[in-house]
């Protein structure tokens, strides 16, 4: 079986490939996303899906965006020192960790 392409006039022709797409990334120093306005310096909080109980920090160092409008956040774990309540955030209480990136769907 062949397939043919046919204009609107019924004459034969090729068909032409899409150009290929090309990975750009928009970065921001701030993002609203699902009614709330986030800014690098901000603190959010992250919930263990498998203990609720669970609450880690983190700071938002920027926000990125590719191609497919696909949002991501640049954060840095805010680690607890020894003698810190993790329910309560106090930034004297915590120190910085790992640098990271995580889907803006994962802060909500």
């Amino acid at each position: 079986m062949q397939i043919v392409f046919l204009n609107e006039k019924n004459d034969l022709f090729q068909p032409i490939k899409a150009p290929q797409s090309v990975a750009t990334v928009i970065t921001s120093d701030f993002l609203w996303y699902k009614g709330v306005y986030f800014q690098v310096g901000d603190v959010v909080s992250l919930l263990d899906q498998e203990e609720e109980e669970e609450v880690y920090y983190a700071q938002i160092h920027g926000f990125l965006q590719d191609q497919y409008c696909e949002k991501s956040a640049v954060l840095t774990w805010l680690l607890p020192k020894e003698t810190s309540v993790r329910k309560h955030f106090d930034c004297n209480n915590f120190f910085f960790g790992n640098i990271f990136f995580v889907s803006l769907l994962c802060l909500f």
